[in-house]
Order: structure tokens, then sequence, then C-alpha cells
């Protein structure tokens, strides 16, 4: 019966005596683990804090705002952009505290699944510069030929420019899915296609579908360097002063308070005499 009861102790003491000694062995590095979590989690809100600020005081809010990047896809304007920068600075900071802690407790499984997300996350900055950088480019762009045509005289100035921001766009997402190292051919084709697609319709459109109003861009243009707003005109017995020439029609407005539009091809042909 003793030396059942002593096999017994032995068995279920020997165990416990080994975690004891691996515990105790472990305990400066227990401690060291939980210091550099504190002291990590400090710096990571300080850094936080500073990123928030720096944004804040920057314009870089209002750029992201104005380059359309959060309507494009569709992400509620009340998202801050300088929140969101300063819980990620928080996050990548606590991941990079939280795996040396692993690699001092000899957690290397966690250490290196930690490390893996680490290495990666550079190319998640360089795809989210690249977007807003692309966005913002686009906006610019968009604006340019909008007021560029306005100024023009071109009916169609929103339409151009919205077009335009889309082909920016979609290179820019092309190119924001090449940094994350995702294969981006595919979508490459598909943009490619997209835009032959969407050319081909144009010049079908033009040159089958609308060629009466082809022509009659051509003679807004002619029409535009022959006559200028206010002048006084006689079309086919109508007098009046010009008030507007658009790129398809010309408006003249009579002495009776009347507004006629003209078709720029019929003022272009018709008999038209400066009062």
């Amino acid at each position: 019966m003793d030396e059942l009861t002593q096999a017994f102790s032995i068995a279920l003491m020997d165990p416990l005596t080994i975690l004891s000694n691996k515990l105790t062995s472990e305990l400066p590095n227990i401690a060291a683990a939980l210091v550099t979590l504190i002291i990590g989690y400090f710096i990571a809100k300080t850094v936080a804090y500073l990123v928030l600020r720096f944004i804040e005081k920057t314009r870089l809010e209002q750029i992201v705002a104005q380059s359309g990047f959060l309507k494009f896809f569709n992400i509620t304007e009340k998202l801050s952009f300088a929140v969101f920068f300063s819980k990620l600075s928080f996050y990548i900071l606590m991941i990079t505290f939280v795996m040396s802690a692993a690699e001092m407790l000899h957690l290397n499984v966690m250490a290196d699944s930690l490390k893996v997300i680490l290495l990666y996350l550079p190319n998640v900055f360089a795809s989210l510069l690249v977007l807003l950088f692309g966005f913002y480019i686009a906006n610019i762009a968009k604006n340019v030929i909008i007021n560029g045509a306005k100024g023009m005289n071109i009916d169609y100035a929103a339409p151009l420019g919205k077009t335009a921001y889309g082909v920016i766009a979609i290179i820019s997402i092309s190119l924001a899915i090449g940094q994350l190292g995702i294969d981006t051919e595919l979508l490459n084709i598909a943009a490619e296609i997209f835009l032959v697609a969407i050319a081909a319709s144009l010049a079908l459109s033009l040159g089958l579908g609308t060629r009466g109003v082809s022509a009659q861009f051509i003679a807004g243009a002619y029409v535009r360097d022959m006559y200028e707003p206010e002048d006084r005109v006689e079309v086919d017995g109508i007098i009046g002063t010009v008030l507007y020439i658009g790129s398809v029609k010309t408006i003249i407005g009579t002495d009776e308070g009347q507004e006629i539009s003209i078709s720029n091809e019929r003022l272009l042909k018709a008999k038209v005499i400066k009062c």
C-alpha cells in the first residue's frame, strides 16, 4: 500500500514540480513581456494622438474629401480619415510590441504570424497612397476639363469630366491592387476592353446615329468665331441680341423679351445681318 501511495505521489508531483520549475525560470521573460506590452501601449497611444493632431492640422482630411475617394467606394463621409489613420497607427504599433512579447515567451508560431502581417503592411500603405493620390489627380482633371469645356460653351462638359475621372480612377485602382502583390492582368484586360467598348460606342454614335449633331458641333465652332454674346443680329426677320452660343444652338433675345433658340447649322446657312 505504501508503495502504491508513493508511486501515485511521484506521478502527481513530478509534473507539478516540472511545471513549477518551468514557470519559475520563465518569470523574468513573463515580467519582461508584460513590461513591453505596458510600455508599448502608452507609446502606441502617444503616436496615435500625434498622428491624429498632425492630420487635423494639415489639409489631408480636406484633400481626401475633395478627391471623391469615399464617395466612389460608397463609404460614409462620417468616417474620419484622421481617426482612421490614428487608430491604424495604434494597432500597427501594438502588433509590433505583441510580437516582441511573443518572442520573449518563445511563442514562435504567434511571433512569426505577426511578423508576416507587419511585413505586408507597407504594401497596404503604398496601395492606400496610390489610391488617394490617383483619386486626387482624377478630381483635378475632372474640374479642369469641366471648367475648360464650359469656357468653350460645350454642353456636355460634365459627362466629359466624369468620364476622365472614371478612367483615372480605374487606372489608380489597378495600380493599387498591384501594390498588394495581387496579379492585375485580368483586371487590366477587363479595363482595356471596357475603355475600348466605350470608345467604339462613342465613335459609332457620332459616326452613324448623331451625324446631324456632329454637324451642329462643327457649325457651333464657326458660329462662335463669327458672333459674340451681346451682338445685335437679324436672322430670317428675327431681330434681337445674341444671349448664348452653345455647341448645337444659339439663343437670341428679341426686343419683346422672347428667347428664341436657333440651331447653329441654320444660323450658319441663314442670311444674318449684324445691326
